[in-house]
Parts: structure tokens; C-alpha cells; sequence
């Protein structure tokens, strides 16, 4: 059991800090766009390295909160607020215009960051419970 626990942390802990470095990719834009352009690096300015970037978030979101709701917490939202993360992300991409882009996608990121935090402090939080009921 102690396994699966260190798992999830790890799992949390990814997440969190995919979705921050998401959160100043995002933000760094205008200056990546400029410096990158001519460099070998320029992968991490493509609309398909942005696009891979948040698949991989969302199945590490997943792969993380489902273990923590069903064996753990039973608290919808850090769910929420992963979902309503990767929303803001998606229409920071695709909806708002964008000059705007810069502004709502790093707030997604940070959204779904925090619910990776409140994910793993419900889950540590349950697990300490249970160890003290011991």
C-alpha cells in the first residue's frame, strides 16, 4: 500500500511542475517566439510540442486524481478545478483572441497546478488520518 502511496505522490508532484513550467512557457512567449525562432530549440514553439505538452498533462491529471477521489478523499474538487484548468487552457489556444492568449493560458496552468497541490494534500492528509487510527 505504501507503493501506491509514493506513486500518487510522484504523480502529483509531476503534475505540478509540468503545469508550472506549462504556466511560464505560456507566459514567456513573446520572448521564446524571438530567441527561439533561430535556435535548435524552436520545437518548444510549436503548436505540436504545445498540443503534446497538455495530453501528457491530462493523462498525468488523470492517472493522479482517480486513484486519490476513489481510495482516498472523495473530494470533487481538485477534479474540478483539473477540468476547468485544462478548459481555460483550451480557450486560451483556441477561443480568446490572441493577444490574449498569453494572459489566459498561464492561468490554466496555474489552475490545474493548484489542483494537482489540493490533490496531493487531500491524499496525504487522508493517509495521515488513517495511520493516527492505527
Amino acid at each position: 500500500m505504501k507503493e501506491t502511496r509514493q506513486l500518487k505522490i510522484n504523480l502529483d508532484s509531476l503534475g505540478f511542475s509540468a503545469s508550472f513550467i506549462c504556466a511560464v512557457h505560456c507566459a514567456a512567449m513573446p520572448l521564446l517566439l524571438t530567441v527561439l525562432a533561430a535556435s535548435p530549440l524552436r520545437f518548444l514553439i510549436s503548436p505540436l510540442f504545445e498540443i503534446s505538452i497538455i495530453l501528457f498533462s491530462m493523462i498525468i491529471g488523470v492517472s493522479s486524481f482517480l486513484p486519490g477521489y476513489l481510495k482516498y478523499h472523495k473530494k470533487l474538487i481538485p477534479i474540478i478545478l483539473l477540468f476547468c484548468g485544462f478548459l481555460i487552457i483550451f480557450a486560451g489556444h483556441f477561443i480568446v483572441p490572441a493577444k490574449l492568449e498569453n494572459i489566459v493560458t498561464p492561468l490554466g496552468a496555474l489552475t490545474v497546478a493548484f489542483s494537482h497541490i489540493l490533490n496531493w494534500k487531500f491524499s496525504k492528509n487522508f493517509n495521515h488520518c488513517n495511520a493516527n487510527h492505527d
